[in-house]
């Protein structure tokens, strides 16, 4: 083991945006574990580049929980104003509210007693909830996505996170974090052939800032999803690699395959694949197609082998705030042409909901029901099983449920 002696150990601090990058989390979150993994390397690489000058654009896209605000947010802007405290660097994020938390922690890192040891020729003349300022004249400014940054020129800008998850499928919303970047944001740089943008976050749409970019081009894009789509080989610092298996997941310590799946079955294949994977699905990709669907005016004739299957979604409870529980009925001929036949919607109680799961099979001679199995839908499996009622869970496949 090498013991590094104090000025030797400050000298990589200044010099190693991962080492710095470690230290600072001790110093901001007292007791933590700090779990190194490999990726926390290559995005410090990078990020490193770009303090460097040798990457002017570049896009990391990776799920939520990966210390992505910490690398870029936090920790890169008080490392480029310990190498120049001239820098002036412009932090952004989809609200005040969170641009404002890793300002504060920034704030917190420049100010405490380690760095100040390790840089003491950084001096702030302004330290508020959206601004440090050095007395070289060097900036760390946050704002919003959209917010007033007018007059204001940066030599970096950082956006960490642009878009608001709960606003992924909003059209006006997207369109609004798209134009504002293109219209304003860009325009920001002082000098725009040599000042540095980096764009950080999850993927949350096809048409995110993220991947409006991507098909713009000229940037450079590290993508690292939960789970390693195919055998890929990341290169490291100091000529080294890492080789990423299949089906491997990111950081196992942090985030196991269990925890992972679990994430899957509770938000939904499309919404995973986007955040955690990074491979969002084309928006009709995983609904129905208007153009898919037919109406009748009467009921199809029942004909030998038709199948009636009836799936529930089932509530926790029944109360004014609460979901309704749902069963659809569908008549399936031919294993390929499924006839909606029947919808009943109502808000009750478990043992209600046990009725009228057994009433409604024997009104319309169901040959299964399937029910999802989590909450209510586990007990309700088991003693409408009692009874003697065909009763299942759903397959589950990569992107949902389907009838068997």
């Amino acid at each position: 083991m090498t013991i590094c002696r104090p000025f030797e150990r400050d000298a990589i601090y200044r010099q190693d945006l991962l080492a710095l990058s470690w230290r600072a989390f001790e110093v901001l979150n007292p007791g933590a574990r700090w779990l190194n993994n490999w990726h926390i390397e290559k995005i410090t690489d990078r990020l490193t580049a770009v303090v460097e000058g040798r990457c002017k654009r570049l896009i990391i896209n990776l799920p939520p929980r990966t210390l992505k605000s910490h690398l870029a947010s936090v920790v890169l802007p008080a490392f480029l104003l310990a190498k120049d405290p001239t820098s002036k660097i412009i932090c952004l994020s989809y609200s005040q509210d969170l641009a404002s938390k890793h300002a504060s922690d920034c704030r917190r890192l420049i100010e405490s007693p380690f760095y100040r040891n390790l840089n003491p020729h950084v001096r702030l003349t302004k330290s508020t909830e959206s601004e440090l300022e050095t007395d070289k004249g060097g900036f760390r400014k946050a704002t919003s996505v959209g917010g007033t940054i007018t007059g204001r020129g940066g030599s970096l800008i950082i956006v960490d996170d642009s878009l608001n998850a709960a606003d992924a499928y909003s059209k006006t919303k997207r369109q609004a974090v798209n134009d504002w970047y293109f219209s304003s944001l860009t325009s920001r740089l002082d000098n725009p052939n040599t000042d540095a943008i980096v764009v950080i976050m999850q993927r949350l749409h096809e048409d995110d800032l993220a991947g409006r970019l991507i098909e713009q081009g000229g940037w450079e894009i590290l993508t690292l999803p939960a789970i390693a789509p195919s055998d890929i080989s990341i290169s490291l610092p100091n000529g080294r690699s890492y080789q990423w298996k299949k089906d491997e997941v990111l950081h196992e310590e942090h985030a196991c395959r269990a925890h992972l799946d679990a994430q899957r079955a509770q938000m939904g294949g499309s919404i995973f694949n986007a955040q955690y994977l990074q491979a969002p699905l084309p928006e009709t990709g995983n609904m129905l197609k208007r153009h898919w669907l037919q109406f009748r005016d009467t009921l199809p004739a029942r004909q030998v082998g038709d199948q009636i299957i009836q799936s529930w979604d089932t509530a926790s409870k029944a109360s004014s705030s609460s979901d309704y529980s749902v069963c659809l009925t569908f008549q399936i001929h031919n294993k390929n042409e499924y006839n909606l036949i029947d919808v009943f919607r109502e808000q009750l109680e478990f043992p209600d909901l046990v009725k009228q799961v057994i009433t409604l099979a024997q009104k319309l001679a169901a040959n299964a029901v399937l029910i999802e199995d989590h909450a209510s839908g586990t007990s309700l499996i088991q003693t409408v099983r009692r009874t003697g009622l065909q009763c299942c869970s759903p397959r589950t496949t990569g992107h949902g449920h389907e009838l068997p």
